[in-house]
């Protein structure tokens, strides 16, 4: 999702509101199939030619369940800050670094989405908490290759034997 912050950029304290909705196209196969996602929040000026996004967040995606491997659909909602430098390598090592603003008055709010959506999402999604757990398979009993019978012989034998010299 695209903003122009072109004012924020020139006056310090300057607020631009937004509340969108806009379908977005992830390369990586984190993020599915994703819904429209509604944005809404505020960019204000900073000054020192940087802006700071405050962004709420909410979609669906078509998460597959880790029980009977059948697609469901997953809303969430997510919150998050994201300051955008004009020239973001001033402060590429300090501990928050920011993103870029393109063009001199463009920020794109796709990638801080992506990793906070990706926080927020479930490692183990289910589609209903009545989905029912598949059963275990049932261990079979190993069979031992006739090679190696005089080796497990030796194996069994050999705890009796520690066990009664320490007697």
């Amino acid at each position: 999702m695209e903003l122009r912050v072109s004012d924020c950029l020139k006056e310090t304290g300057y607020r631009l509101n937004f509340d969108e909705v806009c379908k977005l196209l992830f390369k990586d196969e984190e993020l599915g199939q994703l819904g429209p996602v509604h944005f809404s929040g505020t960019v204000i000026g900073l000054g020192m030619d940087k802006v700071l996004a405050a962004v709420s967040a909410e979609s669906f995606i078509t998460l597959v369940c880790g029980r009977c491997s059948k697609p469901f659909t997953y809303s969430f909602a997510v919150d998050f800050e994201e300051v955008f430098s004009a020239d973001p390598e001033l402060d590429q090592f300090s501990e928050n670094p920011s993103l870029p603003i393109v063009d001199g008055c463009r920020i794109y709010l796709d990638e801080a989405f992506r990793q906070n959506v990706l926080g927020v999402l479930p490692m183990a999604a289910v589609c209903d908490s009545n989905c029912p757990v598949p059963e275990a398979p049932q261990q079979r009993q190993k069979e031992i290759d006739p090679r190696w019978e005089k080796l497990v012989e030796l194996k069994t034998m050999l705890p009796d034997k520690i066990s009664r010299s320490q007697k």
